[in-house]
């Protein structure tokens, strides 16, 4: 698996496997656990080593499932990112929320921590605080943040001394809620932008464009594949998806051997604000 740094020496995998759904969305369904694990099991086998979470993801559950998944796996070798809900945002329960994260996935650190959603009925001075205490004592690599303008971005950094380095934000062809204001000023100020929802939620197989077709024919790959790489081929972004599909986390992770020109990224591009 390629991967993507920041000059601060944060490096990040290129692909990276989403968890909401794995194991329920609002309450916990442990109907398909065996499935969600093997599917867990099976994006590392096959290089997957970043894993995004939440604590908000079926309240826990999703955190515990992935910790069962890589059991056994050398800690070192994976790229655990989990968030903090927006009402977990006062110093001590972002605390407490971190260290919740770890214990259910019994991975002894978090790679990357974010906070899932701006509160602005808290202060982000105490919420920074607490997240600066979370790397000093060890227990988060990196801190960045989801779901946060450009503003509220500057905001968070302003009260932090140790650098945000990711701003989690929906990037699609399909939603038609994109910041790209804010997704375009990261890029251009060294901050990773980690592309959520690349594949529309599933839109992917509902509904194509006809540049996406033709696009994926001129190189003999699927429009998942391309739209992929249409966002990876982009400074300081990096994706991550759901699926428990074998035969698509094979496909989805073979991207890296076609480039598209500059021509059809911009005609890619053009969708965001079109309305195909």
């Amino acid at each position: 698996m390629e991967h993507k740094s920041l000059h601060n020496g944060f490096t990040i995998p290129t692909l990276g496997i989403g968890t909401f759904g794995i194991g329920g969305f609002d309450e916990p369904d442990p109907s398909n656990e065996e499935v969600y694990v093997n599917a867990l099991k099976k994006s590392i086998e096959l290089g997957y080593t970043h894993i995004d979470t939440s604590e908000r993801y079926a309240w826990g559950y999703s955190e515990e499932l992935i910790g069962k998944a890589i059991q056994g796996v050398e800690r070192d070798t994976l790229f655990i990112t989990s968030k903090v809900w927006e009402t977990h945002l006062h110093f001590d329960d972002v605390i407490a929320s971190a260290e919740s994260s770890i214990r259910r996935m019994n991975c002894k650190y978090l790679d990357l921590y974010l906070i899932h959603f701006p509160n602005e009925t808290i202060p982000i001075k105490e919420t920074m605080a607490a997240m600066n205490e979370l790397v000093e004592r060890g227990l988060v690599k990196y801190i960045g943040v989801s779901n946060f303008t450009k503003e509220q971005f500057v905001e968070a950094q302003k009260h932090s001394k140790h650098p945000l380095v990711a701003n989690q934000l929906r990037h699609n062809i399909w939603s038609k809620n994109i910041d790209l204001e804010t997704i375009n000023w990261c890029r251009n100020n060294n901050i990773m932008v980690i592309a959520d929802k690349p594949l529309g939620r599933g839109k992917i197989v509902e509904s194509v464009p006809f540049v996406v077709e033709s696009i994926a024919a001129k190189y003999k790959k699927t429009a998942a594949q391309v739209i992929l790489r249409w966002l990876t081929q982009k400074t300081n972004v990096v994706a991550i998806f759901k699926s428990t599909n074998d035969k698509h986390l094979e496909e989805n992770k073979n991207i890296f051997d076609f480039r598209l020109t500059d021509k059809e990224a911009e005609d890619i591009d053009s969708l965001i604000t079109s309305s195909w």
